[in-house]
């Protein structure tokens, strides 16, 4: 078993984080002293690779050079998992470590791989997961720190990618530390006082439910993106849907709107049509319908539209299959209709009766118009219908 990380000055470093371990530093407590003694850990490695785990193991794990292991439902780890250069699965089970400060799984400067899916447990009284390099790729589990300085997941100078699971602590959820690059797609990201926290590494928002008392989102330093759709930065509070359809409301620490992606690319649409025309003195029908297409967001919200009456008109009523609908006033001739939100591919119908007084030979033009909040900028649609009222 190598050791060499120990003294790895790639690693080392006398920068302290904010969350009250070094960011970067040296702080191989995982196995807490069993490093220097491999020998009394369960290793993996070429020689013995493909190797499974479905009970409980007691002693410490090392996957070394070349090792593949597999961790499945039943398994135990009591004291922890240590990848270098190896590449472990996780599907179920549970590894954990104990030990203050202590890591449930570390990946050494020399990096591995490491796949959490399907009901894996992994906790750490310092961090859930903690990686020098390699790759972490997040698609379930659940993942946790315990102690109030803890982290669930975080990455020096690799890549993390979430799009499921849960990742959990009473400090921060995830941290992107210096030269790490960490992708949220989805999942479920807590951490009791910061969601994620970028410190002068790469970090690209997709997706998830991400929270945190102090700050959600919290940028140290560190090129940060995220994707989405209506996002808006009141002071440090940042609202909008992310680019999964994820409604995020969360407060902010070093975010400006410049970190803000927006990628609307839905608006609504309106088509309006009329019964056949008729001699002046019947009614006339208008048929309002109006439609959400997408693709983001998923959800076009706080959809109003307003049908001003053509001159030659009176109102007789309106009804629609959703919303609420405002008969014209005494001193306006409009139909005011609240839509609300239409889901992608969804549509709403609007019918509007009016009685014709205009002489015979007018045309009378109707023009609709929707708007909605989100997508932003008063994305508006309209149609025009013309109806003849020759006798």
């Amino acid at each position: 078993m190598r050791t060499r990380l120990i003294t790895d000055p790639v690693t080392a470093s006398s920068r302290r984080g904010r969350f009250g371990r070094p960011v970067g530093a040296l702080l191989l407590v995982l196995l807490a002293g069993h490093c220097a003694t491999p020998a009394n850990a369960l290793t993996v490695d070429t020689s013995n690779s493909p190797y499974s785990i479905t009970s409980q193991v007691d002693e410490p794990v090392f996957v070394n050079t070349g090792g593949v292991l597999n961790i499945g439902s039943g398994a135990v780890l009591a004291q922890g998992l240590l990848i270098d250069n190896g590449s472990v699965t996780v599907t179920g089970g549970s590894i954990y470590n104990s030990v203050r400060n202590g890591s449930a799984v570390q990946i050494a400067a020399y990096g591995g791989s490491l796949n959490v899916s399907g009901d894996a447990q992994i906790s750490g009284d310092g961090m859930g997961v903690e990686a020098y390099s390699g790759t972490v790729v997040i698609t379930g589990g659940s993942i946790a720190a315990t102690s109030s300085k803890g982290t669930g997941v975080q990455m020096l100078r690799g890549t993390v990618s979430i799009s499921a699971g849960s990742i959990s602590s009473p400090n921060a959820g995830v941290v992107c530390g210096a030269g790490g690059t960490t992708n949220i797609t989805g999942g479920t990201i807590s951490g009791g006082s910061y969601g994620v926290w970028n410190s002068d590494g790469t970090m690209n928002i997709y997706g998830g439910s991400i929270s945190g008392s102090s700050a959600g989102v919290t940028v140290a330093s560190g090129p940060t993106s995220i994707y989405g759709c209506c996002l808006q930065l009141v002071g440090s509070q940042l609202t909008g849907t992310l680019q999964d359809g994820t409604p995020i409301a969360v407060n902010t620490s070093g975010i400006t709107a410049s970190n803000l992606i927006n990628t609307c690319s839905g608006r609504p649409s309106v088509n309006v049509s009329a019964s056949a025309p008729g001699p002046s003195g019947s009614n006339l029908t208008y048929t309002i319908l109006v439609q959400y297409a997408g693709p983001t967001p998923a959800v076009a919200q706080n959809i109003t539209l307003t049908d001003p009456l053509p001159a030659g008109t009176s109102f007789v009523s309106a009804s629609a299959n959703l919303g609420s609908v405002t008969p014209p006033t005494r001193k306006s001739s409009t139909v005011n209709w609240n839509v609300g939100s239409l889901g992608m591919g969804q549509s709403a119908t609007l019918t509007v009766t009016v009685k014709v007084s205009a002489k015979a030979g007018v045309t009378l033009i109707n023009t609709a118009t929707a708007s909605s909040t989100c997508p932003p900028a008063q994305v508006s649609g309209s149609a025009t219908t013309t109806v003849d009222t020759r006798r």
